[in-house]
């Protein structure tokens, strides 16, 4: 899921896919050809997908891989902190007050590192990941792209509807629907499948 939480107007929705990048290029291109042709004149913030959270289990020694994470960003240092998720170990990257990105591991996690970037900086984490260790498990990966236009949303979301009733996949409604005055959120698909989609309106 998202992390931003840049103020924005109901009209400057975000569309953020969960699952695998490769499947995304693949998917993604080809649907919004073939649905709303009028939402690709919507200009995309940024002109581009940026991953917004990587997750990723890696093989390797959690000194070396917090020793070349914390080498990858300027003026980092490693902190010890509390593990979670079933981990006996944590370290996270810090720049100051803030976090860069986390490794955890041990427990019954078997032998890999747990390497975490959100935000801003999931895309450095990935590209570092990608580039050190290629063979990496992909946990999760999610990939945003920004609009700003009116009626953004629903040109996207008339997309997403019409894809999720051309493949009969799940739909779920969160937030203001009725009024529309304090954002909503649309679901495509689910958690337990490999991509889901979900479309927001940032407030």
């Amino acid at each position: 899921y998202s992390r931003h939480r840049r103020r924005s107007t109901p009209d400057h929705p975000r569309l953020v896919i969960r699952g695998s990048p490769p499947k995304l290029g693949r998917f993604l291109p080809r649907a919004l050809h073939a649905r709303k042709p009028h939402v690709m004149r919507l200009p995309a913030l940024g002109a581009a997908m940026l991953f917004d959270w990587y997750a990723a289990g890696v093989v390797d020694s959690p000194d070396y891989i917090l020793g070349h994470l914390s080498g990858s960003f300027d003026l980092s240092d490693v902190q010890r902190v509390t593990p979670r998720n079933g981990y006996t170990d944590a370290a996270k990257v810090v720049r100051g007050p803030t976090t860069l990105c986390e490794a955890l591991w041990g427990g019954n996690t078997g032998d890999r590192v747990l390497v975490l970037g959100t935000g801003s900086n999931a895309s450095p984490v990935a590209s570092l990941v990608r580039s050190e260790w290629p063979d990496h498990h992909l946990v999760r990966a999610d990939v945003a792209e920004d609009y700003d236009e009116p009626d953004a949303f629903e040109a996207l979301s008339a997309l997403l509807l019409n894809i999720a009733d051309k493949h009969r996949l799940k739909v779920t409604h969160y937030g203001d629907w009725h009024r529309g005055e304090n954002g909503r959120t649309l679901y495509v698909g689910s958690r337990q499948s490999p991509v889901m989609a979900r479309l927001y309106e940032k407030g």
